[in-house]
């Protein structure tokens, strides 16, 4: 009897966010990926043949969740295999477990939950297929838990955990607990007073290579080759900051390198990169593609009997796409952290932001969109909307991350969906945020590039200033777009820096990324004087 087979992995989004370093977040993401790949490679070994995902050669990301064709005699073998599958998904996360801890392995067999489901195939796809999809969400719908009933310190990074693994100094409000944990090596990473629950330890010293810290990314734009003259302080990109040159720093983070010469060091720095611009900012990128729901259950499709080839397809483009992205997004540009399935998530560095955000959208087109389209005859464009968070090195990756998530989902709900909702959290605290199509982030980017040739950025200042005055309750800005058009043409007069300054086309700029949501438009100038101020 043949199945289709649906199982998914959770969960996902808590496991991956609760990051404090690069490494937690690489490092569960490649855990994720891992615990993917034996379950699909275990399915095929039981004679499965593959739906979702395809893979290409030379990608190494996988989705959470797999859809194979199977055949079994009975109900019983199948219930045996998804057991075994699950066994195996499961098997090798516990097999990450280094220590002999109780708790660490208790925290580890708890975590994830494997849920799947089944039914049977015979020749009709899309029915088959849209029961797997209605009993897996069903059955997700219901999470069973073991009740810890934990007391003590929770994990510095998840905060939901009690510790597993800590590194003194460490205080205890229940001093019984100290007993039964593990005293971190100098190996593991943990700052001093860290103490991480067995889940969070794990992503923590992952074997995977990755950057240590948001400061990597942040510093990318200053060539590799210089960074490397200086033997101390490439060790760890925040000690290139001098903010991070003192013994508090030192002490925490178990820098044993003597100050007086990192400091000597970071002075004959400065000196070096008088050409560059050395920026303490970088941007998340997250995003996946828009209406998949509607993509996999073949609304767009004319003839859903085609449905089965279909979903090979779009998993091909979409790995296709996968491999692509990692090439764009690369050192010196940035990381790419994951790229697997509709989903995307990388860290860039602020300098190539612009660049990076016009390759990805380009290609995601002609990898994606536009082989469906000639081979199902679809009008539909497959798009995706993204949330750009532009952030300090120093601010939480968690917070970050979250705010990456929110402008996501922001992004989606703008009429038509193929956007970005682009987020500037400044280590002031002050947060703009402006959304907008695809097609503006060009503008955004031609008009950074003006304010650093032409014209000096105080007219953004002069017409937010102006105009706050007259927005409504609503946050509307009801005002002909001739009278809007002729104050930014005088107040850009006023600003240029040169007679040679193309004043009209500015004006054109400025005035083509305008919406009545005035909070839009003038966070939209204001995020591109931001980055003008902080690129090279």
């Amino acid at each position: 009897m043949k199945y289709l087979f649906l199982l998914t992995i959770t969960p996902v989004q808590e496991f991956i966010s609760h990051s404090r370093k690069l490494k937690d977040l690489y490092g569960g993401s490649h855990i994720l990926s891992e615990m993917s790949r034996i379950g699909l490679e275990y399915a095929q070994k039981k004679g499965a043949v593959v739906i979702f995902p395809q893979k290409v050669e030379g990608t190494n990301s996988y989705p959470n969740r797999f859809l194979i064709e199977i055949s079994f005699e009975n109900e019983e073998d199948l219930k045996d295999f998804s057991k075994d599958v699950s066994d195996e998904v499961l098997g090798y996360f516990q097999s990450l477990n280094i220590t002999n801890n109780k708790i660490v392995s208790q925290h580890i067999e708890d975590f994830f939950q494997i849920y799947w489901s089944a039914s049977e195939y015979n020749g009709e796809y899309k029915e088959a297929f849209d029961k797997v999809e209605n009993r897996l969400a069903g059955a997700k719908n219901s999470r069973f838990f073991t009740q810890l009933g934990e007391v003590g310190r929770k994990c510095s990074i998840c905060g939901e955990r009690n510790i597993a693994v800590y590194k003194k100094p460490m205080r205890f409000y229940i001093e019984e607990q100290r007993k039964n944990l593990v005293e971190a090596k100098k190996s593991d990473n943990l700052q001093h007073g860290e103490g991480l629950c067995g889940v969070c330890y794990m992503k923590r010293i992952s074997k995977v290579k990755s950057f240590d810290s948001t400061a990597d990314i942040a510093i990318m734009n200053i060539p590799l080759e210089i960074r490397e003259k200086f033997n101390y302080l490439s060790q760890d990109s925040q000690l290139f900051y001098e903010e991070n040159l003192d013994k508090s720093y030192f002490d925490k983070n178990d820098v044993d390198y003597p100050l007086e010469e990192c400091l000597k060091e970071y002075k004959q720095f400065k000196g070096e990169i008088k050409d560059f611009k050395q920026t303490s900012y970088y941007a998340v990128v997250m995003f996946d593609g828009d209406d998949m729901g509607k993509w996999l259950s073949g609304q767009k499709l004319n003839d859903t009997s085609k449905l089965k080839e279909f979903h090979k397809d779009i998993s091909l483009n979409l790995a296709k796409f996968a491999k692509r992205a990692r090439e764009i997004l690369k050192e010196p540009k940035g990381m790419t952290v994951y790229a697997g399935g509709e989903d995307f998530l990388g860290f860039v560095n602020l300098n190539n932001l612009f660049e990076v955000i016009k390759e990805l959208n380009s290609e995601f087109s002609t990898l994606i969109s536009e082989p469906l389209q000639e081979k199902y005859n679809i009008t539909d464009n497959f798009t995706f909307s993204a949330g750009i968070v532009i952030a300090h090195y120093k601010t939480p990756l968690g917070t970050v991350l979250s705010e990456a998530r929110k402008s996501e989902k922001k992004a989606k709900k703008n009429s038509g969906k193929d956007s970005v909702c682009l987020t500037v959290l400044k280590r002031s605290g002050e947060i703009r945020e402006s959304i907008f199509k695809h097609k503006k982030v060009e503008i955004v980017k031609n008009i950074v590039n003006q304010l650093k040739e032409n014209f000096s950025d105080s007219f953004i200042s002069n017409l937010e200033r102006e105009f706050l005055m007259m927005v409504k309750e609503d946050g509307k800005l009801d005002l002909k777009k001739s009278l809007l058009t002729s104050e930014i043409n005088r107040l850009l007069n006023r600003s240029k820096k040169s007679d040679d300054a193309e004043v009209d086309m500015m004006t054109e700029l400025v005035s083509s990324i305008y919406t009545k949501e005035f909070r839009h438009f003038s966070d939209a100038l204001a995020i591109a004087k931001f980055i003008n101020r902080e690129i090279q």
